[in-house]
């Protein structure tokens, strides 16, 4: 029945390792420096996606496989981490990136990260935004899994 429990408990913490955010579900939605993209995101606090000056960019189907921000040459994705952040734990999907895109991630401030498409290539499609660090509750599990290991470790050894 321990195993059974423990084994339970540590698939829990693999399931909370990640969070993976699509646009899925905001299909036909247009973004601009005016009208912002705000999606909250559990344990990491809302995430504003907004351009540049006039510049306005579509969520849609354009590149293939899924619904994607369409970045075209020489247009900016500004993307605001308004909740805990570090640049470490956040990776980007691209749909349709090629080397001759010539794609810019570079870090604004301490909570925007800007993504400038060059003005070669044909543009790509910003397809998710994954977040790789260990949520609180996940590590409190972990905390909880030790604690019962060394329990079981020291019953064990008398």
């Amino acid at each position: 029945m321990k195993k059974l429990i423990l084994a339970a408990l540590t698939a829990l913490c693999v399931y909370a390792q990640a969070f993976t955010l699509d646009f899925t579900a905001n299909n036909g939605t247009n973004i601009t420096s005016g009208s912002p993209l705000t999606i909250f995101v559990p344990g990491y606090g809302n995430v504003i996606f907004s351009t540049i000056g006039a510049q306005v960019l579509s969520i849609n189907t354009s590149y293939p496989t899924g619904v994607t921000i369409a970045i075209q040459p020489s247009e900016v994705l500004l993307v605001n981490f308004a909740g805990a952040y570090a640049p470490s734990d956040i990776e980007f999907g691209f749909n349709g990136l090629g080397f001759s895109d010539g794609l810019d991630i570079s870090i604004v401030n301490s909570t925007t990260v800007q993504l400038a498409m060059g003005s070669g290539g044909n543009g790509a499609g910003l397809r998710d935004v994954t977040f790789t660090a260990i949520p609180e509750p996940s590590t409190a599990v972990l905390g909880v899994i030790g604690t019962m290991a060394l329990a079981l470790r020291r019953r064990r050894a008398c």
